[in-house]
């Protein structure tokens, strides 16, 4: 019941307060997090508990791990997963990706840089802005300026034997981000170089910190 009751809340509170669009999208970001909750026997058998240090002390409440798909203009969260903390970030994130709606770019940090989370973004008007993983791959199509590529992204043969409907590559754009302590690439759906200027692709993915607040 109370699942039912959040998202239907959810869906009511996302019409009142419009998301102010970004070149026509929508703008949200997907995280995760982790919570205690009472510490009960049910709870504690049911989400287990974190454990940390050299002799891997348990921590003092059960917690659970959550993932969640927010608005970052108006803060709202319009969907969420959550259960034992055991289970990874990303197999929570796997089933929230449903909740992901036409029209929007959903911002996400390098934890969610796999081709499982990214491809099945391709379909529809849906599109992804991610922070990269040190080891990503891809060929380089043409230059779309400085720091700004069309690549290629192969999905790895592990990928596509867990989900045979990935395909063997897609298309995105890879884009050279520089800040006053480090470098790193930005990979992003959002191909078209006219409609999305690729300073303000930039300077977009810094609202995903709108999460961590």
């Amino acid at each position: 019941p109370l699942r039912w009751l959040f998202e239907k809340v959810a869906r009511w509170a996302s019409r009142q307060v419009p998301s102010e669009n970004w070149r026509g999208l929508s703008v949200l970001a997907m995280d995760g997090s982790s919570l205690c909750v009472p510490d009960s026997e049910e709870n504690a058998a049911h989400f287990g508990r974190h454990y940390s240090g050299k002799y891997a002390t348990a921590s003092a409440y059960p917690m659970l791990r959550m993932v969640w798909l927010i608005d970052v203009h108006s803060r709202l969260v319009l969907a969420a997963r959550f259960g034992p903390y055991s289970q990874g970030e990303l197999t929570y994130a796997y089933d929230l990706m449903a909740d992901i709606p036409e029209k929007s770019v959903v911002i996400m940090d390098r934890l969610y840089h796999c081709s499982p989370m990214l491809a099945p973004l391709l379909i529809g008007d849906r599109h992804f802005l991610v922070r990269t993983k040190s080891n990503a791959k891809w060929r380089v199509l043409r230059s779309l300026g400085q720091g700004d590529d069309l690549v290629e992204v192969p999905v790895t043969d592990e990928a596509r034997a867990a989900n045979p409907s990935l395909p063997t590559h897609y298309i995105a754009r890879a884009i050279k981000t520089q800040t006053p302590k480090n470098e790193y690439v930005l990979l992003t759906s959002l191909t078209d170089e006219l409609r999305f200027p690729v300073d303000e692709i930039r300077s977009l993915y810094r609202e995903r910190w709108e999460a961590e607040l």
